[in-house]
């Protein structure tokens, strides 16, 4: 079994949460670009991604289909009142945390839809809380109406025990 892990800053304690698990190789990506490229060859059965990583030498994902693939989401939980919040206070993080010039942006997410798209399990983990108020909060919303597995959050990624319950829920929706 190939598991993915897309961690630009500290990739070696996650790989080495995985490696615990029995008969599994992983395939290290520290670049959206890089992740991209082994979900794009179809070489793995599952994948981890952190949320904010660098971009790396590929086209800049967010283009008009992920910010439409976003809103329409959106809009379907607005129209099903699931949504307390109007689609601006919604939409705004993201778009921010999409912008160019921002310092971090949630390419994570982009792996995640391009993972979705092909059929291969994963799970999103991040070091921020999923109840903060800017980007990481809207992605959790976001991932939820996609019925996307729960981010695991809150990590000190620093420390391979944390990576854990990443690696027990991807072994899950992989069985």
């Amino acid at each position: 079994m190939n598991i993915l892990v897309l961690e630009d800053s500290h990739p070696e304690p996650a790989i080495e949460a995985v490696q615990n698990v029995s008969e599994v190789a992983v395939r290290k990506a520290t670049t959206l670009a890089e992740a991209l490229s082994f979900l794009k060859k179809g070489e793995v059965d599952g994948a981890i991604f952190d949320i904010f990583v660098p971009l790396g030498e590929t086209e800049d994902p967010f283009t008009r289909k992920y910010r439409q693939n976003m809103l329409r989401a959106v809009k379907s939980q607005r129209h099903a009142s699931r949504l307390t919040c109007t689609l601006h206070e919604y939409v705004e993080p993201l778009r921010r945390a999409m912008l160019p010039r921002a310092r971090e942006r949630p390419f994570g997410v982009v792996a995640a839809e391009k993972a979705d798209e092909n059929g291969v399990p994963f799970v999103l983990a991040t070091s921020v809380d999923h109840h903060d108020q800017g980007a990481v909060g809207k992605i959790c919303v976001y991932q939820r109406m996609k019925g996307w597995p729960e981010m695991i959050d809150r990590m000190d990624k620093s420390d391979p025990e944390n990576w854990e319950p990443a690696v027990d829920r991807l072994m899950e929706l992989i069985h």
